[in-house]
């Protein structure tokens, strides 16, 4: 990439640009992708080496590596677990899960594949409507900036639920993180990256939820007794 005339990000990212449009950033979310897939392959093979059957708890953070802001760092950590006695999986499964919900949706018929990831990177090139609105004393939308935010949002769930829909039958538990960068003089990158469990059925009918047990923790009889 590199900056083209007038400040907005291009080198194939977003072509054809110009002042008081908004483009996806396909060159921006081609790198982040690949980066946190470099993240998570290296996370399966560590898991595959302990002998795991997969990685619960996972958690992903975005930052900035040093003082520039074109270099970013996925760091993806979890726990490795192992089932006694179970063979061996050709790869381990990943997700976000506890291990109390991870139990949850083994009991209603459905198990983890793989933490899944969409990410949508918007450029928006503030044009002159734009512009008056910022300066404006009076309230009112900012549509530009509005329809950015909702275009890397609905593109960063597509993103999500065509990764998963390769593997899986669905997505569960899924969150969204939203920022926004300046990218010199009148362009701005708007990023949305959305993650969850991809989950599929094994289980046709599920097993019936037994009873939970009630136990009182207020004695009625002592207002001190726990």
């Amino acid at each position: 990439g590199g900056y083209g005339m007038g400040g907005g990000l291009m080198g194939g990212g977003a072509p054809g640009h110009f002042s008081g449009y908004n483009a996806e950033h396909t060159l921006a979310e081609n790198g982040l992708t690949e980066a946190y897939q470099l993240a998570m392959n290296r996370v399966l093979a560590e898991a595959a080496e302990m002998g795991a059957h997969g990685v619960i708890g996972m958690n992903l953070t975005l930052r900035p590596a040093g003082e520039t802001r074109q270099v970013i760092e996925f760091t993806v950590v979890g726990t490795a677990v192992r089932r006694a006695g179970a063979a061996p999986l050709p790869f381990p499964f990943t997700c976000h899960l506890s291990g109390q919900d991870l139990t949850k949706l083994l009991r209603v018929g459905y198990m983890p594949v793989a933490f899944v990831l969409g990410i949508s990177v918007v450029e928006t090139w503030i044009g002159c409507t734009t512009d008056y609105q910022l300066r404006s004393w009076t309230g009112a939308e900012v549509t530009q900036m509005s329809e950015a935010i909702e275009t890397s949002r609905m593109g960063a769930a597509e993103h999500l639920e065509t990764q998963a829909a390769r593997v899986a039958d669905g997505v569960i538990g899924v969150e969204t993180r939203f920022s926004e960068m300046e990218m010199g003089e009148r362009a701005q990158l708007v990023q949305t990256i959305a993650t969850g469990t991809a989950v599929r059925r094994f289980h046709n009918e599920p097993p019936l939820e037994p009873s939970l047990v009630m136990i009182r923790l207020w004695d009625r009889t002592d207002q001190d007794q726990i």
